[in-house]
């Protein structure tokens, strides 16, 4: 009996509007990368699913803050749902995956992974904008100056000297 139920779900007609879904998200993601293109602005792209607990975390607690928002603003954003093509592309470490990307040249040039709060997820939006040489605004870098980044040549020199006991 459950076979015959579970014959009954994937009708052709289920499976016809299942695969027109699919390709809208497809056509919709590639509109939104032509328009970074145009618009000469980097992708955002959140690898996700529909899911996933962290996913969800990070859509409804860390990316509706203004802060993050305004973060991002110069991005485009997609979202693909269990894209198994971008996932391979974009070496997807776990859902959700959050690639910056050069539309340009349509490669990356920083990505995160897992659901974070806003401060420490803010803090990687200005490591990306960064790594990806785009303007900071002047409230993010005033953040940006108050985050320590150690010197890793004087933390080497300090390892080759024997003197890093206090280092982690």
């Amino acid at each position: 009996m459950e076979s015959q139920e579970s014959d009954k779900v994937l009708t052709p007609e289920i499976q016809n509007k299942s695969n027109e879904y699919v390709k809208k998200r497809k056509d919709k993601k590639k509109l939104k990368v032509n328009k970074a293109k145009a618009e000469k602005k980097p992708i955002f792209l959140m690898l996700t699913a529909t899911c996933c607990g962290p996913c969800k975390s990070l859509e409804s607690k860390t990316l509706p803050d203004p802060v993050i928002r305004g973060a991002l603003q110069d991005f485009i954003w997609v979202k693909a749902y269990e894209d198994k093509q971008l996932d391979e592309r974009f070496g997807r470490g776990g859902y959700p995956t959050l690639v910056f990307i050069d539309a340009e040249t349509e490669k990356p040039f920083f990505k995160t992974f897992g659901y974070e709060a806003v401060g420490p997820f803010l803090s990687k939006i200005i490591a990306a904008r960064k790594k990806g040489g785009l303007k900071l605004s002047e409230d993010l870098q005033k953040l940006s100056d108050k985050v320590f980044e150690p010197d890793q040549k004087k933390i080497q020199a300090m390892e080759k000297s024997g003197d890093a006991d206090g280092l982690p």
